[in-house]
């Protein structure tokens, strides 16, 4: 019997296949081989599993097939939860109908992958609108709320969480995009992980904040210019950032609000003191207001800027 092909090397001949892969074209021959490699053994199918889920990318589908699909696959074989490290969610318009509702799938989802529901969590997380106006308010209230337990990391102090990394027990949440919706809570910024390295936030309007007296489980009060509706009531009151960003993406887009963002995000300077590189296109006098604090506050290490 001839002796069996060392485990260092098939790993490098898949990560070489799977160098080849194009996600953006499904005809490619390198991901069906990949996609093969998965089931001819268990020294293949390990690091093949790995490629194929270490980032995934959920768009809309007829009756949300494909994300009820990968969850029922997520919960035969919770070591998928281990490997990922990118999710990528697509959410569609579904008119006066509430979008990524428990049905979907998408809840269930986000709460596997979460450390504060038991998993391991993941690096980089975006989340789109397809119609680039998405109603924030229609989003369902499970999704909300399996959303605030995976970028906010509401269970996990600083200390834990450095300790747990260090140990190999979690991944930090290092990269966020947002965008394509209205009227967003501004504490969905404001929240996120102390972690966050990257941000893009494009094409989002955002909502001002209620008095906590009337609205306890929302925002800080801020004060009101633009956007009537309120913020969702799924969202703790907003903190100061705790997270210190390198890499910063702003698209505007026209009456969006921005004054709210600015307000909160920069009552202090630190997010953005040790900013590297700024990417903004503005699309309004606010816009460029809010740019002029970031630049202000990223004077000393800003060494990228777009506009």
């Amino acid at each position: 019997m001839p002796p069996p092909i060392p485990q260092e090397v098939i790993d490098s001949c898949i990560d070489n296949l799977a160098f080849d892969v194009n996600d953006l074209d499904r005809t490619c021959q390198a991901r069906k081989a990949l996609l093969l490699c998965s089931l001819v053994s268990r020294a293949f199918g390990q690091r093949a599993r790995h490629h194929i889920f270490s980032e995934i990318r959920i768009k809309p589908s007829p009756g949300d097939i494909r994300s009820q699909q990968l969850r029922d696959i997520m919960k035969k074989d919770l070591n998928l939860c281990q490997i990922t490290q990118t999710l990528d969610i697509y959410i569609a318009d579904a008119g006066h109908k509430k979008t990524a509702t428990s049905k979907t799938g998408l809840p269930d989802i986000l709460n596997m992958l979460s450390r504060s529901s038991g998993g391991k969590g993941i690096e980089t997380f975006k989340l789109h609108g397809t119609s680039n106006r998405n109603p924030w308010s229609r989003i369902d209230k499970d999704f909300l709320s399996a959303l605030v337990g995976l970028i906010h990391d509401v269970d996990s102090d600083e200390e834990t969480v450095s300790n747990s990394v260090g140990r190999g027990q979690f991944r930090t949440l290092k990269s966020i995009h947002i965008s394509g919706f209205k009227e967003v809570p501004v504490a969905l910024i404001t929240n996120c992980s102390p972690t966050i390295k990257n941000m893009k936030i494009l094409y989002l309007s955002f909502v001002d904040t209620p008095d906590a007296k009337t609205q306890s489980s929302t925002l800080a009060p801020v004060k009101k210019k633009r956007a009537p509706a309120k913020p969702s009531s799924h969202f703790p009151l907003a903190s100061p950032p705790k997270f210190v960003l390198e890499k910063f993406h702003f698209t505007g887009i026209p009456n969006g609000n921005v004054d709210s963002l600015a307000t909160a995000l920069i009552r202090e300077p630190v997010p953005f003191s040790q900013l590297e590189e700024l990417d903004i296109y503005p699309q309004g006098t606010d816009d460029l207001a809010f740019v002029h604090r970031v630049i202000q506050a990223a004077a000393k290490s800003l060494q990228v800027f777009k506009l």
